[in-house]
């Protein structure tokens, strides 16, 4: 019986390490080759990626992707946006609709690539195939907070962050990605005139956020308020018209990166 065991789970073993095996090379052959396209033509691999919107997500995912995000950001005669949060999707239909009036209020070329990352599982399988419709959208499932770290200097057009998590307890306070480093790496990845809108119904997280981001005051021109999506050029998003119901304020803070 023991013996018979042994031979179960040695062959058990033995097929997951050539099934993880092959994954690996797998994944690793069509980094090399998405890469070097990217190196040789990097309008058609954004294209391409843009396209084929089910499956690209999975570049995030392996080695070679920080080449790639790097070359397919920089050669674009449009703009990239790069949405923290997809949550209910809103931002990112309205995005793929190419609004001139959005691109002219934040001085964008038009079209619009807009790359829009969400940590929960559960909110990417659930609006995932509705963006993977949509033209010049990417959805990707990881966290945001990494995936900005991925592309080149000077890539991005604007980073949005609407309605953070504000991590309001004492002891979760070191959770809060909105420090100095988050505002660090966004000012070496915006391009000159390059912007961050921010949006939170927290007044305390408000204040936390726009306190880490005065550090940089010399780098960056800020202005800030009661955040009315009409006054910003976008569609009123699912956490909005909770707290607008409970007549509960929001703010929003814009930061603008000067052309030094």
């Amino acid at each position: 019986m023991r013996v018979s065991r042994t031979i179960k789970k040695y062959r058990y073993l033995t097929w997951h390490t050539v099934r993880t095996t092959a994954l690996y090379t797998y994944l690793l052959i069509k980094g090399v080759i998405f890469n070097t396209l990217a190196i040789l033509c990097p309008t058609c691999v954004r294209q391409l990626l843009f396209s084929l919107n089910k499956k690209a997500y999975v570049h995030f995912r392996h080695l070679f992707f920080p080449i790639l995000a790097f070359f397919i950001a920089r050669d674009t005669n449009g703009a990239f946006v790069l949405e923290i949060g997809t949550g209910h999707a809103t931002l990112a239909k309205y995005l793929s609709t190419q609004p001139k009036d959005f691109a002219k209020m934040y001085g964008l070329n038009l079209p619009l690539y807009t790359v829009t990352v969400e940590k929960s599982k559960k909110f990417y399988k659930k609006f995932h195939k509705k963006l993977q419709k949509l033209a010049n959208v990417l959805h990707i499932n990881a966290d945001g907070y990494q995936v900005l770290r991925l592309f080149g200097p000077k890539s991005l057009d604007m980073i949005i962050i609407l309605f953070p998590d504000p991590w309001h307890k004492a002891r979760h306070h070191k959770r809060r990605p909105l420090t100095t480093e988050f505002f660090k790496q966004a000012y070496w990845r915006l391009k000159p005139d390059g912007k961050i809108l921010i949006a939170t119904d927290h007044k305390e997280y408000f204040t936390f956020i726009l306190n880490n981001l005065l550090e940089f005051s010399d780098k960056f021109k800020i202005t800030q308020g009661r955040f009315e999506p009409k006054n910003l050029r976008i569609p009123p998003t699912h956490y909005y018209k909770k707290w607008a119901r409970v007549k509960k304020q929001s703010y929003y803070i814009l930061a603008e990166k000067s052309q030094k």
